[in-house]
């Protein structure tokens, strides 16, 4: 049942909207996106999961292809290991077409088998090229934890300079409710960074269950965020009287009030946030 709702539901709104193709991407997607922006073009590579297993998991394709060419006696367990990293790579490639995507991140599967691809792979290369083969494979890594390192500074850089300073108007919704407080938000990664305290909350967690009677293909337009209409619906149904509203989505709700609303105001505004403080006949 998971799965059916993950394929049917989730997976639309979700994975598949981020990117059409993890192998289009190679040739198309990745480039046009660095041609707009070293640094957003940086993240949407550093996702992509071909380029992941690549860069974070090269043993697993060198221990299948030794194993393909020059396979290890069946009954030893460099034959063995081998054979599951072939597995786990299968099972990459299997996962990576935008039809089978729902069954999970691909790159997990070959980080399901690294540690026997480290092993099948390190035999691979000792047997290839000797000691010397090995310490160009450790040589190697050294220079892909130090561009990892490089990798993650220019993301944290980027991520930084569009920050969401929650602080202010975590303190108005508290002061305004104390913990008797029914929030939401219309982008739900701003409802998740504020479950740190203790109000109730409206979020979408369920896979394949109803939320305030939709669907979530028809609550998101991608995830985490809400159409309005349906924002509004979950304000209706959960009797919300703390919507924070992401801007960049829209900053507005109800062109017509809904039965029960007695009022709606804004208790807190800044460029990339508005806080609707609403009050409903029935608290």
């Amino acid at each position: 049942r998971f799965m059916r709702a993950y394929a049917v539901d989730l997976a639309p709104i979700y994975i598949l909207k981020r990117r059409q193709s993890i192998w289009r991407d190679l040739v198309w997607d990745i480039w046009i996106r660095l041609g707009a922006g070293l640094a957003n073009g940086m993240r949407y590579a550093y996702e992509n999961s071909v380029i992941v297993v690549v860069l974070l998991n090269p043993l697993v394709i060198v221990a299948c292809w030794f194993g393909l060419t020059r396979p290890a006696p069946v009954n030893s367990l460099f034959g063995y290991a081998g054979a599951v990293s072939l597995a786990g790579l299968l099972a990459m490639l299997l996962t990576s077409m935008r039809s089978t995507r729902f069954l999970g991140e691909p790159e997990r599967y070959a980080e399901a088998v690294t540690p026997w691809a480290t092993l099948a792979g390190a035999y691979a290369i000792q047997t290839q090229f000797g000691l010397v083969g090995l310490s160009v494979l450790v040589l190697m890594f050294l220079v892909l934890d130090l561009l990892q390192l490089f990798g993650s500074h220019v993301l944290l850089r980027y991520i930084s300079s569009k920050p969401i300073n929650l602080a202010e108007i975590r303190a108005v919704i508290q002061n305004r409710f104390g913990n008797n407080v029914r929030c939401c938000s219309n982008n739900e990664q701003i409802t998740k960074m504020l479950m740190q305290n203790d109000w109730s909350f409206a979020y979408y967690i369920a896979v394949g269950h109803i939320y305030a009677g939709m669907t979530a293909s028809q609550a998101f337009t991608s995830f985490p965020n809400l159409r309005r209409e349906a924002c509004e619906q979950i304000l209706s149904t959960y009797r919300i009287n703390a919507c924070v509203l992401d801007r960049k989505l829209y900053d507005s709700v109800f062109d017509n009030w809904p039965p029960g609303l007695l009022s709606m105001k804004v208790g807190y505004e800044s460029a990339g946030l508005r806080l609707l403080v609403l009050q409903w006949d029935d608290q």
